[in-house]
Order: C-alpha cells, then sequence, then structure tokens
C-alpha cells in the first residue's frame, strides 16, 4: 500500500518590530530616545493540510532605521501622576529628591534593561539589598515590594528612580533610596577543577617538572618515601 507525503510548502512574509535604544536624560528637563525600526524578511515553512507554521527557515534584516526622539519634562504634583494613571495615559515619571517630572510617552516603549542613571538598587548584582522581601520595614522588608502595584510617589524613602506605567511592559527602576541595605557579595565555591588548577600552580611554584594533578601526587609520594628512607618525619 502506497503512502503519499505530504510536502510542506514555504511563504515569505515582512515583520516590522519597533526597539527603543539609547534612553537618555538631559539633565531634568528632556528625555531622550532612539526609535528604531527594523523590517524584516521571514521564510516559513507552512503544514499545507493545516496551514500552519512549522518553523521558521530564514530571517534576513532588509532595513533599520533610527529616529532621534525627545520629550519634554515637566514637573508635577503626586496627585497629577495619579490622575495619569486612572486615565490609562502611557507615562514616564523621573523622581528627583522630592520633585517629579513627567511626560507622555508611546505605550510600546520599553525602558527594561536601560542605565540612564545607573543600575537598579534593589537588585544590584552581588549588593542586592537585603529588604527586598515582602514583609513591613519593621519585619526588616520594603513597602514597596509588598505592594501588587508600587507607585513611585508613594515612597518617601525612594530619593532618585524612575517609573513607566500604563505601557506595554513597565518599568520601576530605583537609583537611590535611603532604606538601602545593600548585601555583602556571595562567596564563591570553586569547583573541583579550579581546586586542582590551583594544586598544580601551587606545585609547580616549587617543582618545574609537573603537568597535572598525577605528577603532583607522584612527586608528593616520592618525597614521603625519601622522608621515610631518610628517617624524617612529615612536619
Amino acid at each position: 500500500m502506497k503512502t503519499s507525503a505530504t510536502t510542506p510548502r514555504f511563504k515569505e512574509v515582512q515583520e516590522s518590530t519597533i526597539t527603543i535604544k539609547n534612553v537618555a536624560l538631559s539633565g531634568i528637563t528632556t528625555l531622550r530616545v532612539d526609535k528604531v525600526t527594523t523590517v524584516t524578511n521571514i521564510v516559513q515553512e507552512i503544514n499545507p493540510k493545516t496551514n500552519n507554521l512549522i518553523r521558521n527557515i530564514s530571517k534576513n534584516v532588509v532595513s533599520q532605521a533610527v529616529e532621534p526622539l525627545s520629550f519634554e519634562l515637566v514637573e508635577v504634583t503626586p496627585k497629577q501622576i495619579v490622575s495619569h494613571r486612572k486615565n490609562g495615559t502611557p507615562s514616564f515619571v523621573l523622581k528627583m529628591e522630592n520633585h517629579f517630572y513627567y511626560t507622555e510617552i508611546p505605550a510600546n516603549f520599553s525602558f527594561i534593561g536601560s542605565e540612564m542613571l545607573g543600575k537598579h538598587k534593589c537588585v544590584l548584582l552581588d549588593h542586592e539589598c537585603r529588604r527586598f522581601i515582602p514583609v513591613s520595614y519593621a519585619k526588616g522588608g520594603c513597602t514597596k515590594v509588598m505592594d501588587v502595584h508600587p507607585h513611585i510617589e508613594r515612597y518617601d524613602y525612594i530619593t532618585i528612580g524612575y517609573e513607566t506605567f500604563n505601557t506595554k511592559q513597565d518599568t520601576f527602576v530605583v537609583i537611590e533610596c535611603s532604606n538601602y541595605e545593600g548585601c555583602l557579595p556571595k562567596k564563591k565555591k570553586l569547583s573541583q577543577k579550579a581546586i586542582n588548577n590551583t594544586k598544580i600552580s601551587l606545585a609547580q611554584f616549587i617543582w618545574n617538572d609537573v603537568e597535572d594533578m598525577k605528577d603532583v601526587v607522584d612527586r608528593i609520594h616520592k618525597n614521603q618515601e625519601c622522608n621515610d628512607d631518610s628517617g624524617i618525619s612529615d612536619i
């Protein structure tokens, strides 16, 4: 009995994506970003029976356009920030000491990964805040972490930071915080390979004819035998 194989078919589609790069502040007056629009041709393998995508065969960038954009920041009150939240306005808020600076931004802008003012203090690598746990301050935690929907205007202890809200990928970054308590760097446990390499390096400092751990062990045993024969005991 003959069986007929289903021959896949191919189609080419074009995809356009927008990314935000080079996010920067000019003082407290202007937010600057580069809007990068990338057009890509994608060759796809399609199941002829179901018309579903099997896989992408190839991707080739056709064009990439960079558009510098700037947004003027205006000083606002916490009440005005709350109003923008309720209205659903895609927004950027900068906090500097006790002042807030605001601008409306496109909803598809993402500032995730941006370090325009520095690194996010709450989860700074090897120096993350020991208070970054969802319990009260009295119990050693942080109210920002406790809140399901943290709002930057609620926390007096955050002195420098920024937030985006009502966007597709909201962000909340803390740069300076009066409650910050950094953890000490964690001690890294060496692998057995790293330990052996260290032992070999030390052995080579003493003996110039050892190349691996076997040579080191053999040399140690040989020295012990010599000491035993001479009556010299190990120290």
